[in-house]
């Protein structure tokens, strides 16, 4: 599989795209857990996103993002097939013997 950047450009202050955040957040979610979707950053004024998402080709990346609930409201749509994308890795705690 590959993986590809998209950045997503929406619009300032529209009404109803607030409205769909919340549907965003939980089809994102499910993207996650299918493990279709490695990263996801919405700016704090909700006209950017930004994701990585994994697929076998292009096409189905575009797909993928295509159904996003924000999509529709999309200004601009940019993407980039990664050659690497690099995560902090997730550790445990150190154990406490006391």
């Amino acid at each position: 599989m590959a993986e590809f950047l998209f950045h997503l450009e929406l619009p300032h202050g529209d009404k109803q795209l607030k409205e769909e955040v919340p549907g965003q957040e939980d089809h994102i979610n499910q993207l996650f857990e299918q493990g279709r979707v490695r990263s996801y950053s919405m700016a704090a004024g909700r006209t950017m996103l930004w994701c990585v998402v994994e697929a076998d080709t292009e096409q189905e990346a575009m797909d993928i993002v295509s159904k996003f609930p924000v999509y529709p409201f999309c200004v601009d749509v940019v993407h980039h097939t990664l050659m690497l994308h690099q995560d902090k890795p997730y550790a445990l705690p150190d154990i406490s013997l006391n």
